[in-house]
């Protein structure tokens, strides 16, 4: 690591945390689950579409009585969220879509 690397490594820490803490609080929704959160941390590109119809259930919290208004697919290369970096191991380059309400 060099000397500059060194100097930035603290505050670059805390920038992460803070903006992970906005993420989790603004974005993400303390009822989906793992293996819905899973793929949107590791995959760089989202893509939503609004349906012109409801379907039953929402496959990322799986409350009961929800009717799905989009459909979500996330794609690309699983990356290091640190470096940027494609990462050799991880998931497939493409995940299922994911129906939400």
């Amino acid at each position: 690591m060099s000397a500059l690397d060194e100097y930035f490594a603290a505050p670059l820490s805390l920038a992460r945390r803070k903006i992970d803490g906005l993420r989790d609080s603004l974005v993400v929704s303390s009822a989906w689950r793992p293996e819905f959160k899973k793929p949107l941390e590791r995959l760089p590109q989202l893509e939503i579409t609004a349906l012109q119809f409801s379907l039953p259930g929402c496959d990322a919290c799986h409350l009961g009585g929800r009717l799905s208004t989009r459909v979500v697919r996330v794609s690309g290369k699983p990356y290091n969220r640190i470096t940027f970096e494609v990462s050799p191991y991880g998931m497939a380059s493409e995940s299922p879509f994911y129906r939400l309400h």
